[in-house]
């Protein structure tokens, strides 16, 4: 027969999980898939401790215990990775970044502030996202 009729549609994880789950014969056959589905979602949290541990670390790096209670819940995922203050600034690539944007905060008033103490800022586009889409 002709390859195009012999043509099986991949299987995905969901449509093996619900056969599985469906057939009796399959979990008494086979303990240690049925006890890793059961486990699962559990162990797919564990994915993320590493990234946690990084994340962590690059806060305690950036900000040196020099970040109050409010502050902090303040701050975003993105909010910042450095900071610095003069005319020279400078961020060093790690290169595992999604993106990097810079943002430039002015010591004058907004002319026309969202909410109370905003300075004039301005910011650049983001860089470097397109190199994750390739």
């Amino acid at each position: 027969t002709p390859l195009l009729l012999r043509y099986r549609r991949p299987i995905t994880y969901g449509v093996f999980v619900s056969c599985f789950e469906l057939d009796p014969k399959l979990q008494r056959d086979y303990p240690i898939i049925r006890a890793f589905l059961e486990k699962e979602s559990e162990l797919r949290l564990l994915h993320n401790v590493f990234d946690i541990y990084q994340f962590s670390g690059l806060i305690f790096n950036t900000f040196n215990r020099r970040i109050g209670r409010k502050e902090a819940q303040d701050k975003t995922v993105g909010a910042v990775l450095a900071e610095t203050t003069g005319n020279t600034p400078a961020f060093t690539l790690q290169g595992d970044e999604l993106y990097v944007r810079a943002v430039i905060i002015s010591s004058q008033a907004h002319p026309d502030p969202s909410h109370a103490g905003q300075f004039q800022q301005a910011w650049t586009q983001p860089f470097g996202w397109r190199a994750k889409l390739k």
